[in-house]
């Protein structure tokens, strides 16, 4: 019996082999990246890297704040509540709700249900809390103070900027131009990026 047949199948085996190995792969697009953990500027582990710039804006605004407390009150609908942030000075909590925007619809839809949920459990029990949503993180300077005056009818201190700070005597609390860190004028580094102030 002739092995021809055999040799050709094992011929085009090989040649299906290497041609595979040849064809460029695919590349995966980057997924947009949720939840990457971060540390702050003072050292406390969180869960996302925009969860970190709102604690460094708590940090660098001289605003007390308590990273995933639980909520007081006990159990809502046999779950506990952990908000993102708590400011005792003022009892009021910060809710970053980051996911809104996720491109998978179940999950997103998913989300913004659970979100909704822990909205309603706030306003049942009269807990002041102010929503911080990804659209917001571009003019977090204004728009928390803006949110935290219409939610608590005070006005939130936020410190001049070392180079507006002109007026002030030395040992006033002024902001670095860089980080906008708290230091005090006169002092020439800044404590938090280390860079010189005028």
């Amino acid at each position: 019996m002739d092995g021809t047949p055999l040799f050709f199948a094992l011929l085009i085996l090989v040649l299906i082999i290497i041609l595979y190995r040849k064809q460029p792969k695919k590349e995966k697009k980057p997924s947009k990246q949720y939840g990457i953990p971060s540390i702050t500027l003072i050292g406390t582990p969180v869960k996302s890297n925009t969860e970190r710039v709102i604690a460094d804006y708590f940090t660098k605004n001289n605003i007390r704040y308590e990273y995933e407390p639980v909520l007081k009150g006990g159990l809502y609908g046999n779950k506990t509540m952990h908000p993102d942030f708590y400011l005792p000075d003022y009892n009021v909590y910060v809710e970053y709700w980051g996911l809104v925007d996720l491109p998978d619809k179940h999950k997103r839809e998913q989300y913004v249900k659970e979100m909704r949920w822990k909205m309603a459990q706030y306003h049942s029990r009269n807990i002041k809390f102010i929503s911080i949503y990804p659209y917001n993180m571009n003019d977090l300077d204004s728009v928390f103070p803006r949110k935290f005056e219409e939610l608590t009818g005070n006005k939130i201190m936020i410190y001049p900027n070392s180079l507006d700070a002109i007026n002030l005597p030395d040992g006033s609390l002024v902001s670095c131009r860089y980080c906008k860190g708290i230091i005090r004028k006169g002092e020439l580094y800044c404590c938090y990026c280390g860079k010189k102030n005028p």
